[in-house]
């Protein structure tokens, strides 16, 4: 289920559009008397009338209880209606990408959520009892998937105002979990265990040019940081790692990425604290 934010945003950047078209030709149309005149009486309009006739002009009705004056406002009439045409198709072809982009986001999400619901999980369960079998492909995928949902963003920035509160498709508690997952097989797997190199460094990529996409202008880093996940659930599967110290001396590292995704699961409306999966704040 989506929050409202992001509907109310598309919803009001369409009304400005539309309320700027409007009032842009209101102008044009009261700067004579005879701009606008009732068709069967040729009595100039009122106020109202204005707004009447360029409401329709606009968007196109074909209503004939005013007629535009001669000559310029004819011509005036005709290219209000050019314009008015202009908005419908772009008010068309900004809503479709937008709502697919949405579904693109829930898509990586879910796709994520579909190979573990906490980073641990995500190796462990890829983990075949002598190496991890066909998840350098899922990484090479979720590269891809990650950064298409960067230049989205960049598109249309609008995305980062929708919201889901179903944990499976929201993107935050995802990339949370994939960030991790990828620290854990970078970093916690056993040199010889790991996945193709890389493909952890592609996907490593992917996800920093994503949160830099958002970092300064929708998210900003606190104190906050994300706790680093533990090798215990991976030495209790049998996988492979390196030891404790080795671990921690690559934590300090990752602390900024860390604090990028708390200040992103508060954004988004997901509790940061301890636990190995994120809850909704509401």
């Amino acid at each position: 289920m989506l929050s409202f934010a992001g509907v109310a945003v598309v919803v009001s950047v369409l009304a400005v559009w539309i309320a700027l078209f409007l009032v842009g030709w209101l102008l044009v149309f009261t700067a004579s008397a005879g701009a606008v005149r009732a068709t069967q009486t040729g009595v100039p309009a009122d106020l109202v009338a204005r707004i009447y006739f360029v409401g329709y002009s606009v968007f196109t009705l074909g209503n004939g209880d005013y007629s535009p004056g001669r000559g310029t406002w004819q011509i005036a009439t005709v290219v209000s209606t050019a314009t008015g045409l202009v908005l419908v198709t772009l008010s068309i072809t900004y809503l479709v990408p937008v709502a697919s982009a949405v579904a693109q986001s829930r898509q990586l999400a879910s796709y994520i959520a579909s190979l573990g619901s906490t980073p641990a999980e995500i190796v462990t369960r890829s983990w075949t009892g002598s190496g991890f079998g066909s998840l350098s492909q899922h990484l090479v995928s979720l590269t891809a998937l990650v950064l298409g949902s960067r230049q989205q963003h960049l598109t249309y920035p609008v995305l980062h105002y929708f919201h889901s509160r179903d944990r499976e498709s929201a993107a935050a508690p995802a990339m949370a979990d994939l960030s991790g997952a990828l620290h854990l097989l970078r970093h916690g797997v056993a040199t010889g265990a790991r996945p193709d190199p890389a493909a952890l460094q592609a996907l490593d990529a992917a996800i920093g040019s994503f949160l830099s996409t958002l970092s300064g202008t929708y998210i900003r880093s606190g104190d906050e940081a994300l706790p680093p996940p533990a090798l215990d659930d991976l030495r209790r599967a049998g996988v492979p790692t390196v030891d404790h110290d080795t671990f921690e001396q690559a934590t300090p590292g990752t602390r900024e990425r860390r604090r990028l995704l708390a200040a992103f699961l508060r954004n988004d409306g997901w509790c940061t604290g301890t636990a190995p999966s994120p809850s909704p704040t509401g």
